[in-house]
C-alpha cells in the first residue's frame, strides 16, 4: 500500500444463484500528521483589545502523514485557563491559515 492513496474495498459473496456485492468501504492508508513544529503567532499590527489576528500553518507536506491535510481547526481558551473551544475548522472544514478572533475576548 502507498500512503495517501484511497482504496475501495468491498466483499463479493457467491452461491448457486449468483453473487452479491457489499457496500464499498473507502479507506486511506496514511498516518496521523506530525505535531506542528511552529506555534500560532499573533499579528501585532492588527491585534488589540477587541480582536486577535492569528497566523498558523500550513503543515509541511512532508509532515502530513502521507495524506493531504483536509482541515485545520483553530481553538482558543477563555483567557482564564479554561477549556479550549473551536473557533474554526471543527464543523466546517477549513484550510485557512489566518484568522481574526472577534468574539469571546475579555478585556484586561
Amino acid at each position: 500500500m502507498t500512503n495517501g492513496v484511497w482504496y475501495k474495498i468491498k466483499v463479493r459473496s457467491f452461491n448457486d444463484n449468483g453473487f452479491s456485492d457489499s457496500a464499498v468501504l473507502y479507506s486511506v492508508s496514511a498516518a496521523v500528521p506530525s505535531t506542528p513544529t511552529d506555534m500560532p503567532v499573533s499579528d501585532a499590527s492588527i491585534t488589540n483589545q477587541d480582536m486577535i489576528k492569528v497566523n498558523y500553518g500550513p503543515i509541511s507536506a512532508t509532515l502530513n502523514g502521507g495524506s493531504p491535510i483536509l482541515s485545520y481547526e483553530l481553538q482558543m481558551d477563555d483567557g482564564l485557563g479554561g477549556n479550549f473551544t473551536s473557533l474554526v475548522g471543527l464543523l466546517t472544514p477549513s484550510l485557512e491559515t489566518t484568522f481574526v478572533v472577534r468574539q469571546g475576548i475579555k478585556g484586561g
